[in-house]
């Protein structure tokens, strides 16, 4: 499991997008919602609906905890869920290589990212990866996960000038890189 972090605007989502193209894996996309991120398994609840449509066999109590959390019934404890969290991503891992992509993790709500972040660090040994992208200017519920943490940062003169185009002037870039940050989506508009 990997995180990438960075300012609104460096890429993150193309980064997902672009891993999601590479992959002969089954992909599963989370993408968090500042409108979802207080409904408690909401995220959850996207993971679930997700490994239905691959035809993922979540064993059966498990698959009835998960139930529960996502709307179904009484909300089991976060241990049990998490629990079950593992089951299904490791029934979904035996099934074929999968490919979980979370973007604006900063939006998904605590309760998923617990049982995702439980689940995620004790699967080293099923084919299942995961790569996390949020906002650095925002706390996570994944900052005391444990995994690796890659932060974007803004594109370099070089790059910008690249990025605006062949004959663009160097002052030009490095002033358009000042006000935007290096953001290559910001850079873009610009030009």
């Amino acid at each position: 499991t990997i995180r990438v972090r960075g300012d609104s605007g460096l890429g993150k989502t193309t980064l997902l997008d672009w891993a999601e193209t590479q992959t002969s894996a089954a992909v599963i996309r989370l993408t968090g919602s500042e409108s979802d991120a207080e409904l408690a398994y909401a995220g959850l609840a996207s993971l679930v609906k997700a490994l239905r449509n691959l035809r993922v066999i979540v064993p059966d109590p498990h698959a009835q905890v998960l139930d529960d959390a996502t709307g179904g019934g009484s909300p089991q404890g976060l241990l049990k869920v998490s629990g079950a969290t593992l089951a299904a991503l490791a029934a979904a891992g035996e099934q074929s290589p999968l490919l979980l992509l979370i973007d604006d993790a900063q939006w998904v709500d605590d309760a998923s990212c617990a049982a995702l972040a439980f689940a995620l660090r004790r699967l080293p040994d099923e084919p299942v990866v995961a790569i996390i992208t949020e906002r650095a200017d925002m706390p996570s519920p994944f900052d005391n996960a444990g995994f690796e943490t890659i932060d974007l940062k803004g594109l370099d003169i070089d790059d910008a000038v690249a990025l605006l185009g062949v004959g663009t002037d160097a002052v030009v870039a490095r002033r358009c890189i000042e006000a935007s940050g290096g953001s290559p989506l910001a850079l873009s508009e610009l030009a």
